[in-house]
C-alpha cells in the first residue's frame, strides 16, 4: 500500500481521514480491503505525528516576529511594523499580530485622565460628601425585636 504512487496513496489517506469505510476505498483504489486496514493501523498515525511534530514551532531553527497596531500604545518608530524588521521571515517563523481592545483603553484614556485631574480639593469634597452621608445609615436601622417575613394582612 505504501509503495502505491503518491496520488493513490494521497486519495487513501484523505478518504481515511473522512472517515470512508474501507470497503468503499478499496473499491476506488483496487486495492483490497485488509491491504488498506494494516495501512490505516500502521502508517497513518506515523504520519500524522510526524506532521504534527514538523508544524510545531522549533525554537533553534525559528523566530518570533512582532506585528503591532497603529495605536498610540506604540512607540512611534514600530507603529504598524512587524518587528524585528531588518530579518526576512522563513516558513519556520512564528507571526504574533498585536491588537488592543478599544474599549479597554478608552476606558483606561478615562482613568488616567481623571488621575491627572485629581487634587487635594477633590480628597476634601470626597470627605465632606462621606461624612454628609453617615447620618443616612441611622435611618436604616431597626429597634430590637423587629421581625421580618411575609406581610400578615
Amino acid at each position: 500500500m505504501c509503495e502505491s504512487p503518491a496520488q493513490v496513496l494521497t486519495a487513501v489517506n484523505e478518504s481515511l481521514v473522512r472517515r470512508v469505510k474501507l470497503r468503499d476505498i478499496a473499491k476506488m483504489c483496487g486495492l483490497s480491503k485488509s491491504a488498506i486496514g494494516r495501512h490505516k493501523l500502521k502508517c497513518v498515525p506515523r504520519e500524522i505525528l510526524r506532521n504534527f511534530k514538523n508544524a510545531k514551532f522549533n525554537a533553534q531553527r525559528g523566530r518570533v516576529f512582532v506585528k503591532w497596531p497603529h495605536d498610540e500604545c506604540v512607540p512611534p518608530e514600530d507603529r504598524g511594523k512587524i518587528t524585528p524588521s531588518h530579518l526576512e521571515m522563513t516558513a519556520d517563523d512564528v507571526l504574533i499580530v498585536v491588537c488592543y481592545e478599544t474599549k479597554l483603553f478608552d476606558e483606561l484614556g478615562r482613568y488616567v485622565n481623571a488621575l491627572q485631574a485629581y487634587t487635594p480639593a477633590h480628597e476634601e469634597n470626597a470627605r465632606r460628601d462621606r461624612d454628609a452621608k453617615l447620618p443616612l445609615a441611622d435611618a436604616f436601622q431597626f429597634p430590637p425585636g423587629t421581625k421580618f417575613g411575609p406581610d400578615p394582612s
